[in-house]
C-alpha cells in the first residue's frame, strides 16, 4: 500500500505539478480536492527542491544496485538457499562456502551469481571486484590478522567503509 500510495505521488506530481497543469477534480481525482492546493505547495517548496536535489546527488554516487525486486531478501533468500542445495548435493564447494550469510546475501542482490557447473562466481565485472575483496576479506580473518566484530565485519573491511550505525540491520529475533 505504502508503494502504491508513493508510486500515485510521484506521478501526480510529474503529470501536473510539474507541468503546471490541474488535474480533472470532476472524474479521476475527486477524492484528491481537498488536498490538491497542499500538495501543489510542499512540491513547489524550497524544502521539497532541497531534498530531491540531495536524493538525486545521493542517487548518482550510488555505484552497486541490488536486484531484488518486489519481493525484497524475503522472496529471494529461498530461491539462493535452493540453489546452494542443489550445487551442494552435485558434490560441488561453492566460491561462497566460507562466506557469511550477510556477504553472500549482499553478493546475490547485486547481481552476483554462482556457475552451475562448478560452483565459480559467474557475475558481472562491477560485482566480481567485489567477491574478490570479499575473499581477501575471509583470508585475512582466516588468518587471525583481522578480527571481524558487529560495526567492522568482512563486507566492511572489503568495501573499506564504516558500518552506518544508525541504520538496523539483522536476520530476526534473537534469543
Amino acid at each position: 500500500m505504502a508503494i502504491a500510495f508513493q508510486t500515485f505521488k510521484k506521478n501526480l506530481n510529474k503529470d501536473y505539478v510539474k507541468k503546471g497543469l490541474t488535474p480533472d477534480f470532476e472524474k479521476n481525482f475527486k477524492n484528491q480536492r481537498p488536498y490538491w492546493d497542499a500538495f501543489v505547495q510542499f512540491k513547489s517548496s524550497e524544502d521539497s527542491e532541497q531534498r530531491t536535489a540531495q536524493a538525486k546527488e545521493n542517487v548518482s554516487k550510488k555505484k552497486h544496485f541490488h536486484h531484488l525486486g518486489q519481493g525484497g531478501y524475503k522472496a529471494a533468500i529461498p530461491k539462493w538457499q535452493k540453489m546452494e542445495e542443489e550445487l551442494i548435493a552435485g558434490g560441488i564447494v561453492l566460491a561462497t562456502f566460507n562466506w557469511s550469510m550477510r556477504a553472500k546475501y549482499y553478493f546475490y542482490a547485486h547481481g552476483g551469481t554462482l556457475n552451475m557447473e562448478d560452483g565459480s562466481f559467474a557475475t558481472s565485472v562491477a560485482i566480481r571486484e567485489v567477491a574478490d575483496r570479499l575473499d581477501v576479506a575471509l583470508k585475512v580473518v582466516s588468518e587471525s590478522s583481522f578480527k571481524p566484530d558487529r560495526e567492522n565485519d568482512e563486507l566492511t573491511y572489503a568495501f573499506g567503509t564504516l558500518e552506518h550505525t544508525i541504520h538496523v540491520r539483522g536476520t530476526g529475533v534473537v534469543p
